[in-house]
């Protein structure tokens, strides 16, 4: 290795993963300790690789301390369910590794009841690059909660709230499973300034709660998620309190309009004026029926969405009626999937009306059919870029094969539980764009075809399908290609997101 340059010993090592340069080479390179401290290889560091709750702590602690010496220059911290880390290890990496933008928490706060009060202090006070904070599934429901006067009423909403006041400018909050009260949802509205992206999904705020945050934030928020939510979701089709009226102004729809479901559904919408990214879902017919108003009024006001994702196997055609009717010029992204009610004449329609599609989620769509591909490759074959059809199960060759030759730009394709045959397989090598390709199944002679897609990067298939034999040779057929390396679902998410940055 000596012999080597070090520039190519760096993109030599830039193909191993993170544990092996971790555990073995740092072990057998003697020119290890000049190239541990290149950035380029510890830029992103998941923890929790590289550790197994059968070590002993003592020894944990140890190559945390090591690690940190050798890299300080970490940019992003994944610490999820990281509970065989020693607590002193923690503070010590959070103590040093100063430079970290990207911080996730997942789960992982709930492994150090009794030392959060100190990491938080440790995070909001050393961290002052942060920018992306995840730390959702921590419910904190610890009354123990140690900051610098300690407090045996301290909740998470204590916890949440010491974050944002300390770090004003981070950009990316997702809180979602998180245990939120109004207070917090404050101080983010008046603190966080400089906030874009903000994930809610799964908590217990209401309708007013997020008209709240809209109007706090409306100067830089751009994304909200949330999907599932019941109290705001429940107040698309009822007359609760919880939308933008106190309980005393609530009359009867007949005597006052401000009593009517539409007018207040369409009321609510208003406040989404500025939002480019919207998360939403409904699982009653009561809900999906509020849902059609709710897009009325977000029709009307919204002159920026970029990206709508709604999720529910209640919806109907009905339903999304006026979204089919809105001429959008700004959506760019649609998420349609598990809407299984809706048939290809909606889809067809939807579609039609915005100007330019980049990325399309129609999974779990068993009407959609070869007609509204066709239909939809027509219209957008110039931006097309994401289309994921999982478990589109009336999807033959006839629709894949006319988004194939139409759509050149396709980075992303997901025909995953679909009707389609070798034919679409071996047509998907003429996308020069190629860069995710999901499949249920493939045999050898498909891969060799596959293999020709020079710009793929990721394949994913069924091993059950494939069996291991087939994903074996497979392995041996993409030398720069990623098989089942992330989930179908982690690269859409990736893609995605990607798209419009």
């Amino acid at each position: 290795m000596r012999l080597i340059p070090e520039e190519l010993q760096l993109r030599i090592l830039s193909y191993i993963s993170q544990r092996e340069l971790a555990d073995t080479v740092s072990l057998v390179c003697r020119h290890w300790h000049v190239l541990a401290n290149d950035a380029s290889l510890w830029h992103s560091f998941p923890w929790k690789l590289l550790f197994s709750a059968r070590q002993e702590q003592i020894t944990l602690e140890r190559r945390i301390r090591r690690l940190c010496v050798m890299h300080p220059d970490i940019g992003e911290l994944t610490l999820r369910n990281t509970s065989a880390f020693p607590e002193r290890a923690i503070e010590h990496l959070l103590n040093r590794c100063k430079k970290v933008k990207t911080i996730d928490l997942d789960n992982s706060m709930n492994y150090y009841k009794s030392h959060l009060g100190s990491f938080l202090d440790i995070i909001t006070q050393n961290l002052s690059m942060l920018r992306h904070i995840a730390c959702q599934n921590c419910y904190l429901p610890y009354p123990a909660l140690a900051f610098r006067r300690p407090s045996p009423a301290a909740t998470a909403a204590v916890a949440l709230e010491l974050v944002v006041t300390r770090i004003p400018n981070v950009v990316d909050l997702n809180l979602s499973a998180c245990e939120i009260v109004p207070a917090v949802l404050n101080c983010i509205g008046e603190r966080c300034r400089a906030l874009l992206h903000l994930n809610l999904s799964h908590t217990a705020i209401t309708a007013t709660d997020v008209a709240n945050i809209l109007n706090q934030r409306k100067a830089s928020l751009q994304t909200i998620n949330i999907r599932d939510i019941p109290n705001v979701i429940s107040s698309f089709y009822s007359l609760a309190s919880n939308l933008l009226v106190d309980p005393e102004d609530v009359v009867s729809p007949s005597s006052s309009p401000r009593g009517n479901p539409t007018v207040k559904i369409q009321e609510f919408a208003q406040h989404f004026a500025h939002i480019r990214t919207l998360t939403i879902s409904t699982t009653t017919e009561n809900e999906a029926a509020g849902i059609n108003h709710f897009i009325e009024g977000l029709a009307r006001t919204n002159s920026s969405l970029v990206s709508l994702a709604i999720r529910s196997t209640s919806l109907s055609a009905e339903h999304l009626a006026n979204l089919a009717l809105a001429r959008s010029t700004t959506l760019r992204k649609i998420d349609l999937s598990c809407c299984n009610k809706l048939d290809a004449k909606a889809v067809i329609t939807i579609t039609a009306n915005c100007k330019r599609i980049e990325a399309l989620n129609l999974n779990f769509l068993p009407q959609l059919n070869d007609s509204a591909l066709m239909e939809i490759s027509r219209k957008h074959s110039g931006s097309l870029r994401v289309l994921s059809l999982y478990q589109c199960s009336s999807i033959t060759d006839e629709g894949v094969l006319a988004v194939i030759f139409r759509c050149a730009r396709l980075k992303f394709l997901s025909l995953t539980k679909t009707s389609v045959t070798a034919r679409s397989v071996r047509a998907v090598s003429e996308l020069p764009e190629l860069q995710v390709l999901c499949l249920s199944y493939a045999d050898v002679e498909l891969l060799k075809k596959i293999a020709q897609c020079s710009s793929l990067r990721h394949l994913v298939l069924d091993p059950f399908a494939v069996g291991q034999t087939g994903m074996g040779e497979g392995q041996g057929l993409f030398p720069h290609t990623a098989i089942n390396e992330y989930s179908e679902q982690k690269l859409l998410q990736m893609h995605w997101q990607l798209l419009g940055h």
